[in-house]
């Protein structure tokens, strides 16, 4: 059979669902039959049809054929190359049983280069055990700290710094400017946090080894609570049509997530007092200076204010410049974030994020109560910054989230309900995200 030629490779569209798919399937054939057919010597050129086939098994959710796939090429292949590129497709098709296995035989922490180092810690994670991960970090800075470039220190550094181990965070070893200031606000943080704080963590069920991990990084001080996310395009029509939402202008993943979290706060609305708090956080939320760190202040500063809703996470910060002292902070009302920063930024901005906000009793059982009543028209951290303000005539709007500030001024315009919240954002965000690429994954195929 005739080799696959270079321009043939670049026809393939792998991942669409058109007539293209016989073609891709022919091709991967015949790449197929042509790697079997050759020696070790002559494999070197032919590393991007290997990369090609095995995104095409992965595309396929065809885990048996690559695994065939595996076998064949196990003995014709330079060890260093197949080792990565087999573990990264075993990781993305989420085999992380067959990963593990394969780990043990191909890493050697003193030899092994960056980008497998960075693959397996980002396995571990996903797999679910943060605590193997810490362990193999530990073990890194130990024998291999050498063999690490920029990215392969820097994944060391979250991890370590997110899971709580500042002894190892030794300012001559991690001397990048970002990594010298966390470790310089991990000295100013108050440790003890409120144990009575719960934790509600929204997360699909079928992601159970993403939340398996995201516990290990929360303070063991605090209840967490797994409240489970709902799927958006597994919703029935009748449900949407229930909640007023089968019209609405969001995507699926957008109605799942903001239906999430209303699930979530109608549970705090049941378990907490009006002016108790409750931490709401997302799968892949991180507290940045080490679990819980930084909560205590400002729940302190929350309390003192009132504060129905406070945005904690980076993307709420992207207009703040960062705090050298963890200590000296504000929490600024989101009804003058207009007045304090340049207003026009604001909508070219990572939206607020619902990965990491405070929120008290009384205002989780409030918005139970009003949010399908102004309309599923934006994003839930959008829709959330809104109605966190009473004026919202000048606010600049990207295109694709209008159509929330235009359900929430009909909303106020009945008369019925003021459709507010008194929301602030912390100056000092707390809370980040590391999804690992997972999201990407999930979204897929499998």
């Amino acid at each position: 059979m005739q080799a696959v030629s270079l321009e043939e490779l670049q026809r393939i569209k792998l991942g669409t669902r058109s007539k293209k798919a016989r073609i891709n399937r022919i091709i991967a054939r015949r790449i197929r039959i042509e790697i079997s057919s050759k020696d070790h010597q002559e494999i070197e050129s032919l590393h991007r049809k290997i990369e090609i086939l095995s995104h095409f098994y992965f595309l396929k959710s065809r885990v048996d054929s690559f695994h065939e796939f595996v076998r064949v090429l196990e003995s014709k292949v330079p060890k260093e190359y197949w080792d990565q590129t087999a573990y990264k497709y075993l990781v993305m098709m989420m085999q992380f049983d067959r990963a593990a296995e394969f780990a043990k035989d191909c890493i050697n922490p003193t030899k092994a280069p960056d980008p497998f180092i960075r693959l397996h810690l980002e396995a571990v994670l996903l797999s679910g055990d943060a605590v193997a991960a810490t362990k193999f970090a530990e073990q890194v800075i130990k024998k291999s700290w050498e063999n690490l470039d920029g990215p392969g220190k820097q994944l060391v550094f979250r991890i370590l710094s997110q899971i709580g181990k500042p002894e190892l965070l030794d300012k001559t070893r991690f001397n990048e400017p970002n990594q010298q200031a966390i470790i310089e606000n991990i000295r100013f943080m108050q440790k003890s946090m409120p144990s009575s704080l719960p934790i509600y963590c929204i997360s699909l069920e079928r992601d159970h080894r993403r939340l398996s991990a995201t516990k290990q990084f929360m303070p063991n001080t605090s209840t967490f609570v797994h409240s489970q996310a709902l799927l958006g395009k597994t919703l029935p029509r009748s449900v949407l049509e229930f909640g007023g939402i089968a019209n609405s202008n969001r995507t699926d993943a957008e109605i799942g997530c903001s239906l999430s979290h209303l699930k979530a706060w109608e549970s705090i609305a049941d378990d907490c007092t009006d002016d108790g708090y409750a931490l709401v956080i997302e799968d892949d939320s991180r507290f940045i200076f080490g679990p819980g760190n930084g909560l205590s202040e400002i729940l302190r500063k929350a309390s003192t204010l009132d504060a129905g809703l406070v945005f904690i996470n980076e993307a709420s910060t992207h207009q703040i410049p960062p705090k050298e002292n963890s200590l000296e902070f504000d929490l600024i009302p989101l009804d003058d974030i207009r007045t304090v920063y340049e207003p026009n930024t604001l909508r070219q901005g990572p939206g607020w994020g619902a990965y990491g906000y405070l929120i008290n009793g009384k205002t989780a059982r409030y918005l139970s109560d009003v949010w399908l009543e102004v309309g599923l028209d934006g994003a839930l951290d959008w829709q959330l910054y809104l109605m966190g303000q009473k004026d919202i005539d000048e606010i600049p709007m990207a295109p694709r989230y209008r159509g929330v500030m235009q359900s929430l001024k009909a909303a106020r315009a009945t008369g019925k309900d003021p459709y507010y919240f008194k929301g602030y954002v912390s100056e000092l965000s707390i809370i980040t995200t590391e999804d690992y690429g997972y999201s990407s994954i999930s979204s897929g195929h499998l």
